[in-house]
């Protein structure tokens, strides 16, 4: 199903149509077709979808039954996305102005219900006068047209307008039932989780008495039956969880009146510092009671089943105990770690971290977690990425936005980097030089890494097998002595006194005060790496002796390369033939393990020497996990063209990339494997045991 199809069907999958009911829609999009009937209209109808069409209310009102339904569908002129810096289009309303012209047409009975992100891509909906208590800030990812705009969090935006009770006056869209008869629905707020493949995307409905919880399609009825087997599970192990009962498909709980767990312990984080160590514990011990412990190993305690999921977002705390809810996800020998890490981070990011009491370096270290958060990380990331199919992945990456990048777009747009500096320009070309030239003369030179965040991460990643990185840096005090990728964090102290013949490669964003601070220090030998920017090829490449011109001079191949066979050969061989200097990256073991749901047959450093044995090679390259995107790839090599199996000549996911790279000066070329030898055919002869 196609990912924007499925998000607008979503504004009215959860509404509870009477069966047999017909409905009629206006406007509406082609997703709703079967929902709607979009066709001439017959008669009279017992719902009439009016989508983002306020101007032919009239013309609604006249296909209505006498106690039919008017849905109103429409964005909301106050909505909070617009102060937080999204375009405002034309011909919008207020809830007031909304309210008086659905009154001027006879429709008394109204029920609003308000809509986040927006009325097509759905998450939250909840009815004017609910009371809301979770934290939108946790529980809401609000997506943009520009998201280079947004300078202020519209999650904690509209946790201000919950709190003071006007969250519906500044919803961004509204879902609006309008009837003279008594059909309104008996829904408070519907969480919709349809970000994700066909067959994990759910629905969530409260009512004041109990909680439904459905597939938003067929395919997903397997993964309610697991929710409920995991419930069960639980159970067994003494776990408090919320009696959940499996009618049909459907999942049915009781309305509990307690408040999240994940917000009680944001209260104590800023409030009562050891009744939140106390409290974190008790959560770290249901996580461990949860399943039977099988192994411990550098990751901390491996669960033989780990409920990916059993973090505070999906738990109450009734004054007594943890109570667990929505456990979909139970993943077989998980570090128990994983769980934790994921609590910390979720309630962390819901606050101010200035006004934390307790650190998260302090839960790190005291559930023996310092040493392996990259690996934690890495781990809850791809269970976030496999919910999601690559169509929602890029989708997600161009719209979503997160708390970083806000502050950068404030910085960029209000702030002032120096009162006494002389702000004409004169800083930002300094940072474009520092970033231009950041490779150079680096080659016999040792490196020091300035920072720890996502593009030193990424900087690490690509470059830490090429150069000599010595030591990184960062500012935090409370990072110094851990390591990072293998590499001690140390002081900026640590460089006022150098003894070696090194340069300094500052990762971070917004640099300025990080230059400035060098300066001071007498250090003048540095680079800006910037994870966005189009650096030129850093490290020399070793031509073969041909000397023959061809089509591209340099071409690039990315796979896995087990059971490696003849078929590989030749697809390096076709693709020697169109350019003069051939890169294979050879995914990760990890890549294998989350992407291809196996373990590889052979490991990835077997992998590679089996690929620098190829004639037609001139390098290798290990892709990392984290960055194995086509326009990462393309960000390193600088790359002419890439190569790829014709089997993708008409993926759409395939073509899209196709157009980035052209638009980026380079190329896709797609070559035709092997037919008698594959890979797949290879391990389904090993699986029927004839190999």
């Amino acid at each position: 199903m196609n990912y924007m199809k499925q998000l607008e069907k979503g504004i009215l999958l959860w509404y509870p149509f009477k069966e047999n009911s017909r409905i009629l829609g206006i406007n509406t999009p082609d997703s709703l077709n079967d929902i709607v009937y979009t066709g001439k209209p017959i008669g009279k109808y017992d719902y009439v979808v009016l989508y983002d069409a306020l101007d032919k209310i009239e013309i609604a009102k006249d296909y209505l039954t006498e106690d039919g339904v008017l849905i109103t569908i429409i964005d909301n002129l106050l909505g909070a996305r617009f102060f937080c810096g999204e375009s405002r289009r034309e011909g919008l309303f207020q809830k007031s102005q909304i309210e008086n012209i659905l009154e001027q047409n006879g429709f008394n009975n109204n029920k609003f219900y308000s809509v986040f992100p927006n009325y097509k891509e759905p998450q939250l909906i909840f009815a004017a006068g609910t009371d809301i208590k979770e934290s939108l800030e946790c529980r809401y990812i609000p997506k943009y047209e520009d998201n280079k705009k947004i300078y202020i969090s519209e999650g904690k935006l509209c946790d201000g307008f919950a709190q003071e009770g006007v969250l519906d006056v500044f919803a961004n869209s509204y879902f609006i039932e309008s009837t003279n008869g008594e059909n309104i629905a008996d829904v408070e707020s519907v969480t919709l989780s349809l970000d994700r493949s066909c067959e994990k995307a759910m629905i969530t409905i409260l009512s004041k008495d109990r909680v439904i919880k459905k597939a938003a399609n067929i395919e997903g009825i397997v993964a309610l039956k697991q929710t409920y087997d995991n419930h069960s599970y639980l159970q067994k192990r003494n776990i408090s969880v919320i009696p959940t009962e499996l009618i049909g498909d459907m999942l049915t709980m009781p309305y509990i009146d307690y408040s999240l767990a994940n917000n009680y312990l944001m209260n104590l984080l800023v409030t009562d510092a050891e009744l939140f160590k106390k409290r974190f514990d008790e959560f770290y011990n249901v996580i461990i009671e949860s399943s039977e412990v099988v192994d411990n190993n550098s990751l901390g305690p491996i669960l033989k089943k780990g409920f990916i999921d059993l973090v505070p977002i999906n738990s109450f705390w009734d004054g007594e105990k943890y109570i667990i809810f929505d456990q979909e996800y139970c993943i077989p020998c998980l570090p128990a770690n994983v769980m934790v890490f994921r609590a910390i981070v979720i309630i962390y990011d819901g606050i101010n971290e200035n006004e934390a009491l307790v650190s998260r370096e302090y839960l790190y270290e005291k559930y023996n977690m310092s040493n392996c958060l990259n690996e934690l990380s890495a781990i809850s990331s791809s269970f976030i990425n496999q919910l999601r199919e690559k169509e929602i992945y890029e989708y997600n990456k161009k719209h979503q936005i997160f708390p970083q990048q806000i502050n950068e777009n404030y910085q960029r747009m209000f702030s002032k980097m120096n009162e006494d500096s002389h702000i004409d320009g004169i800083e930002e070309k300094i940072i474009d030089e520092y970033k231009k030239h950041c490779f150079d003369g680096i080659e016999n030179k040792e490196i020091v890494v300035w920072g720890t965040g996502a593009w030193a991460d990424k900087f690490m990643n690509f470059y830490r097998n090429d150069y000599k990185i010595i030591s990184v840096i960062d500012n935090n005090g409370e990072k110094n002595g851990h390591s990072f990728y293998g590499v001690k964090v140390d002081s900026p102290e640590s460089l006022k006194s150098p003894t070696y013949n090194f340069k300094v490669i500052v990762c971070v964003k917004n640099c300025l005060s990080i230059i400035k601070q060098l300066y001071d220090m007498g250090v003048s030998n540095i680079g800006v790496y910037d994870a966005n920017y189009l650096y030129e090829r850093t490290i020399p490449m070793r031509f073969s002796q041909e000397n023959v011109k061809k089509k591209y001079k340099v071409g690039y191949v990315s796979g896995v390369f087990d059971l490696y066979h003849i078929g590989h050969i030749n697809m390096f061989r076709r693709a020697k033939e169109q350019c003069e200097y051939l890169i294979v990256a050879v995914t990760s073991d990890e890549y294998v393990r989350e992407h291809k749901k196996r373990e590889p047959f052979i490991p990835v450093d077997e992998r590679v020497e089996c690929v620098k044995s190829c004639r037609y090679v001139d390098e290798v390259f290990i892709t990392p996990y984290k960055y194995c995107g086509i326009d990462d790839a393309y960000r390193k090599f600088h790359y002419d063209v890439q190569f790829c199996g014709s089997d993708y000549a008409n993926n759409s996911w395939w073509l899209d990339q196709k157009r980035w790279l052209e638009e980026h000066g380079s190329h896709l070329e797609f070559l035709s494997y092997t037919e008698q030898t594959s890979s797949t055919k290879i391990k389904e002869l090993i699986q029927k045991g004839l190999l």
